[in-house]
């Protein structure tokens, strides 16, 4: 069975996460002539997956990427898209320090037994990759500090750093004229082995993304697509714990 692209709004769709694969949503942008990806998936196969779900909607050839932070789940499938990758100026240092790193089984198991913290994600890194003799992590070609818009075909997207507890380097995708916002995971806790004290979401930021009314439809890395009267309940209950 073919995996199926999830459509979102005019010319935007989703290649929906799946935490049984430590898999995260995969936005598609369509312009007249390209296609846009926000992130590129947790490896070769799941790259290979969102290609065909993208050559049954007929979508044009993917012409950028979009990273929206530099964890693996996120961008190890870049590899597979040889097109230019947009991401925050600090995502390339990240993402070019790990790949630097000796990425094998071997490695994998050596870092893990020095961490045992790292057991889950790394486990879950060696089965999405599978075979390591080709992997190497694609880089960004075009970074920025605080903001970006770009201008592709007929569509206007806007890329802002907002950081946070997840990953210094998180960004936010906006698509104005169709009112969604792609939030990557920035405001969810830390990684699992990193986290101390801190296992909440960030609330202050999550209510800040909401502050634009002109965003109704909100996808972050890990859950279904959120309208924004969804995201307004959560945070409401978050407030009345």
């Amino acid at each position: 069975m073919l995996d199926s692209l999830q459509q979102i709004a005019d010319s935007i769709w989703i290649f929906p996460q799946d935490a049984r694969r430590a898999e995260a949503n995969v936005g598609v942008i369509c312009t007249a002539h390209q296609t846009i990806l926000v992130d590129a998936g947790n490896g070769p196969r799941h790259a290979r997956r969102i290609a065909l779900a993208l050559m049954e909607i007929d979508a044009p050839p993917v012409s950028h990427l979009i990273y929206t932070h530099h964890h693996w789940d996120h961008t190890f499938g870049g590899m597979m898209f040889d097109v230019p990758a947009i991401a925050h100026e600090s995502c390339f240092r990240l993402l070019q320090e790990m790949s630097r790193k000796p990425w094998s089984q071997t490695f994998l198991r050596e870092e893990i037994f020095k961490n045992p913290l790292l057991t889950d994600s790394y486990n879950a890194i060696d089965r999405a990759i599978g075979e390591w003799r080709h992997f190497r992590i694609r880089l960004p070609t075009m970074s920025f500090s605080r903001y970006l818009q770009l201008y592709i075909d007929d569509m206007a997207l806007e890329c802002q750093h907002v950081g946070g507890q997840h990953a210094p380097d998180s960004i936010v995708v906006q698509v104005p004229q169709a009112g969604v916002m792609f939030l990557g995971d920035c405001f969810y806790p830390p990684p699992a082995h990193l986290q101390s004290i801190v296992t909440e979401p960030d609330y202050a930021m999550l209510r800040s993304l909401l502050v634009d009314s002109q965003f109704e439809i909100f996808i972050a890395g890990h859950s279904a697509p959120h309208t924004r009267q969804e995201l307004e309940t959560f945070l409401e209950e978050a407030d009345e714990k």
